[in-house]
């Protein structure tokens, strides 16, 4: 693998002293780096892309459905836990069985005996968790999808660098606006026109 250029570098050390400082308000890679400066113990584990893919695909749903035991025990020793997303290339959606696909995306559809556990124990220790989208911008990605990478890579970087306390307090005063009734009409200087209709939906 060719060494990171400055730039990559720089910008994985604001990104880990933004996730550290600002989303998580941790005190005590570049990431597992800044942890240790702070005084933090560190666990890494790392999940093999072909290896997930095959699992997904072949093994015994009954294995993907349960929580392990070993991440169990780590997670009810853990304070913080930092994922990033991935894969580094599109997911090959022709070679997965239909009725396993689902199996994908099972960190979002909660209602699985995985992400029932993980839940019930962070939930029980309090745990932070955090997932870093950037990582989801990658050369590979970005040329089967059209995309120029390093404007995809700059654009994801810049949307974890924000301010997320002001996101929230904008979201707060939308969700006021968004939770009535009405017709919105968005546009853009770049050409987005979209109209959508409210419907007093709880936001």
């Amino acid at each position: 693998m060719p060494p990171a250029s400055t730039e990559a570098v720089n910008d994985r050390q604001a990104l880990a002293r933004q996730i550290l400082d600002v989303c998580l308000n941790v005190k005590s890679s570049q990431l597992a780096w800044e942890c240790r400066k702070r005084g933090c113990e560190i666990l890494t584990t790392i999940q093999q892309e072909d290896l997930w893919l095959r699992s997904i695909i072949e093994a015994p749903f009954e294995s993907l459905d349960r929580l392990p035991k070993h991440m169990v025990a780590a997670l009810e020793k853990t304070d913080v836990y930092i994922y990033t997303l991935g894969p580094s290339r599109p997911v090959p959606w022709d070679k997965i069985p239909k009725e396993r696909r689902k199996l994908v995306t099972r960190w979002f559809l909660e209602d699985n005996n995985f992400v029932k556990a993980w839940k019930k124990i962070a939930k029980a220790s309090g745990v932070r968790m955090l997932g870093i989208e950037a990582t989801l911008a990658t050369p590979g990605t970005a040329k089967a999808l059209g995309l120029d990478y390093q404007a995809w890579r700059r654009i994801m970087f810049a949307g974890c660098m924000v301010d997320y306390h002001a996101v929230a307090e904008q979201a707060r005063r939308l969700a006021k606006i968004v939770g009535r009734k009405g017709i919105v009409h968005i546009t853009t200087p770049h050409g987005t026109d979209f109209r959508f209709r409210l419907d007093r939906r709880p936001v």
